[in-house]
């Protein structure tokens, strides 16, 4: 009959794994759950943002705001525009004066290095422990860093050597005669032979200024300075 054979092909088929199975349908998310995800997370994103705006921002502040009086704030353009008023020309140029020098070590191949830097510092160190002053507390005195220290003296050194200062020689007349130029001014118990070593010394911090002086003026009319 029919409806016999159909069964028996059904069963023949079923054994030789000719009928495919019908897998089900994976549950997919409904539309609702996934928009409501994606609200999450922007959401998030906004937060985050916002966050970051608001750091940015008191970091900024502090930037641009130096002190405040009575609430009012007093700007860093407004201490900025004060200080260019009042000294700012000088400034300038000492900047200028700098990076010439600093040019022209660079064009002789002059260095400074850090072990002349630390000797120098060390000699700093052993004067002002003569007066019974530490470098620590000098440095809070004239609200200087340990760093900023280390620059200066750096700028020192490598202007000594620009103006040639070791061949510079202070003699004896040229001593003499300051002393006596100045004997006013110098106290009848000073030591003088602590005295003369000081007088030598200032003279020699004035010729190797007028030298630098003079290269400045030379590098200056080579240089191409805009303002």
């Amino acid at each position: 009959m029919p409806t016999r054979r159909t069964t028996t092909k059904t069963k023949t088929a079923a054994k030789r794994g000719t009928v495919k199975k019908v897998e089900t349908p994976a549950k997919t998310q409904t539309p609702s759950k996934s928009l409501a995800s994606r609200i999450d997370k922007k959401g998030l994103i906004i937060a985050v943002v916002v966050l970051l705006i608001v750091l940015a921002l008191g970091y900024l502040k502090k930037q641009f705001v130096v002190a405040t009086v009575n609430g009012q704030q007093i700007s860093r353009i407004q201490l900025i525009n004060a200080l260019e008023q009042a000294d700012g020309q000088n400034v300038l140029n000492s900047l200028i004066s700098q990076t010439l020098l600093e040019q022209e070590a660079k064009r002789r191949n002059i260095k400074i290095t850090d072990a002349e830097v630390n000797s120098e510092i060390q000699k700093i160190d052993k004067t002002l422990a003569q007066q019974n002053v530490t470098l620590s507390d000098a440095l809070k005195q004239k609200g200087l860093t340990m760093a900023d220290l280390k620059q200066q003296v750096k700028q020192q050194l490598l202007s000594d050597k620009l103006a040639d200062a070791d061949n510079i020689k202070i003699t004896d007349k040229e001593v003499n005669d300051y002393i006596e130029q100045n004997k006013s001014m110098i106290p009848a118990t000073a030591d003088m032979t602590q005295v003369r070593a000081q007088v030598k010394q200032q003279l020699q911090q004035d010729k190797v200024s007028q030298k630098l002086q003079a290269l400045l003026q030379q590098l200056q009319a080579k240089s191409k300075i805009f303002y």
